[in-house]
């Protein structure tokens, strides 16, 4: 796949704006989960060393169009600025600028020197990123001489950062990380093994647009659920209830659905469903199964039964499978089932080239417990603790692992199970599955994968065992809730064994490590308790 390399520019003493991809989650104004920044670590350090002056746009959650202190990247550039020091022996500060356009952009960006770097503000925090704005798209392009992407998760939106920007900068190319990215992706899809099919889901159909017009002229099938599913069916004409529809899409949705059929590529939308008065766990839900009327007062939150069976039977056929994008809200339990299934029909066929994609596609397929089977998870897979433990224990961890999910499925949400340590210096490792956070706490579940883990450690006699923060990370469990609920349930089970004596929390950063610290207080504070001495290692 050619493409022009950020080794193709001429760095030195050049203003680059480079977008990365810094959605990150963040607690009380720290950085928790780094995995996103690490990645692109090589691609900052390449510019700087070439003598680059490096301006960082990125997005960070959902401010839907206006400044919201919670989602400032603030606290990123300070990461950042560890990192560097950390990973590089790079000393020089990151500077943050409050905005991402405007006099103050433009006033820091040009008083850069070589080497040094400097982090814009949300860029979400302007309404025109998401609307790709031609002139917004132009005031970022004003800040610097060339354009970088290395976001490869945000490449697919067609949003002023990422699309409309490249028209007016005097070139474009793609980062260390995203050359990676389109290498295997160019490897696999320029000449893929056929039938050749693309899933495709999430909430909105204007977020994939280029996506898809550029999937129909390869894919000889293509499946789309999600949010995304019911603007297609509005458009057919079908009922859909409360459920989520661009109006302003309707009509562009059509055109996608005759361009299909002039290609003469099978589209698959939702036959059935499992609709709710609203997105929550508590809600009561039903199926509407095929031909049934859709009740107006309800909505789609995930595929029904039917679909879920006319997906996978497509997915068994295909020998290459591109996916991006849950087919449900697969984070509440009750609308899982239909992403789950398609995750354990993709992991299944063994025979195809399967590639996901997409940081909810990515947590899908990890919830699901069939990550190890997919051939190529795309940036933002395989980071956190369970990917530094395989790759730190090596093949054997592995090996055992899918011994296990041959013999009993896919792990559900807090139950564990052990295996052996591979090349590391411990005995065992016991995988636990944590649950995925949104707006419902899931407190029993993520108890259970701590009381689960203990339970496993004293029947194989062991006398200690470390814990990371379990769903903390990447599955967005606030630490608030969950460092006194892991706390709680740690020293309850402890009180049950005679084996194990020692439970350890490995916590990788200050904020992390305060809230554990916090909530161990607190509880021995109830319970009359001695604190026992915390040693902060975290520097």
């Amino acid at each position: 796949m050619s493409k022009l390399s950020i080794r193709d520019l001429p760095l030195n003493n050049h203003r680059i704006l480079m977008r990365v991809d810094f959605n990150v989650p963040i607690e009380n104004g720290r950085v928790t989960d780094d995995t996103r920044i690490r990645e692109t670590l090589p691609t900052i350090e390449y510019a700087l060393r070439h003598g680059a002056r490096v301006i960082l746009a990125s997005h960070l959650g959902r401010p839907k169009g206006k400044p919201n202190p919670a989602m400032s990247l603030k606290p990123v550039a300070e990461r950042l600025r560890i990192l560097l020091d950390s990973e590089y022996s790079r000393s020089e500060n990151v500077g943050f600028c409050p905005d991402c356009v405007g006099m103050e952009a433009e006033e820091m960006a040009g008083k850069l020197e070589k080497g040094q770097t400097l982090m814009l503000e949300n860029l979400r925090f302007h309404a025109e990123e998401e609307a790709n704005d031609e002139k917004f798209a132009k005031q970022l392009a004003n800040l610097a001489d060339f354009y970088v992407n290395d976001a490869f998760g945000t490449a697919h939106r067609a949003h002023a950062s990422t699309v409309g920007i490249t028209k007016f900068t005097k070139k474009a190319a793609a980062g260390l990380l995203m050359e990676k990215e389109l290498e295997y992706l160019g490897k696999a899809l320029e000449n893929p093994a056929r039938p050749f099919i693309a899933i495709l889901g999430g909430a909105k159909v204007s977020d994939k647009i280029e996506v898809i017009q550029n999937l129909l002229t390869k894919v000889d099938s293509l499946i789309i659920g999600g949010g995304m599913a019911y603007t297609f069916l509005k458009a057919r004409g079908e009922p859909v209830g409360k459920s989520l529809v661009e109006e302003d899409k309707l009509e562009l949705a059509r055109q996608l659905m005759q361009q299909a059929q002039k290609r003469k590529v099978k589209l698959l939308l939702p036959t059935d469903h499992i609709v709710a008065a609203k997105v929550d766990a508590q809600a009561p839900n039903r199926a509407i199964e095929p031909g049934q009327p859709f009740p107006a007062d309800m909505m789609a939150l995930d595929i029904g039964p039917s679909s879920a069976a006319d997906f996978e039977e497509e997915i068994f056929r295909a020998r290459t499978i591109v996916w991006n994008g849950p087919l449900g809200v697969f984070e509440l339990a009750p609308f899982a089932k239909g992403t789950f299934k398609i995750a354990h029909a993709v992991a299944d066929n063994a025979a195809a080239t399967s590639i996901v994609g997409g940081g909810d596609s990515v947590a899908a397929v990890h919830a699901a417990g069939v990550a190890d089977k997919i051939k190529h998870i795309a940036t933002g897979g395989g980071g956190g603790v369970d990917g530094a433990i395989h790759r730190a224990g090596g093949p054997e961890i592995l090996a055992e692992c899918r011994q296990i999910v041959s013999k009993i499925g896919s792990l559900p949400a807090g139950q564990a199970v052990i295996t052996c340590a591979g090349r590391m210096s411990a005995k065992h490792v016991i995988h636990t599955v944590g649950p995925i956070y949104r707006d419902q706490p899931e407190s029993a579940t993520l108890a259970s994968c701590y009381r689960e883990s203990i339970s496993l450690a004293e029947q194989r006699g062991l006398q200690s065992l470390a814990f990371p923060s379990i769903s903390t990370g990447a599955y967005g469990y606030p630490l608030s809730e969950a460092a006194p609920l892991a706390v709680s349930a740690c020293i309850g089970a402890l009180k049950e064994c005679a084996a194990v004596r020692l439970v350890r929390f490995v916590l990788c950063d200050p904020a992390t490590l305060r809230a554990y610290v916090n909530a161990a207080r607190e509880f021995c504070a109830i319970n009359r308790a001695i604190v026992v001495p915390v040693e902060d290692v975290s520097r």
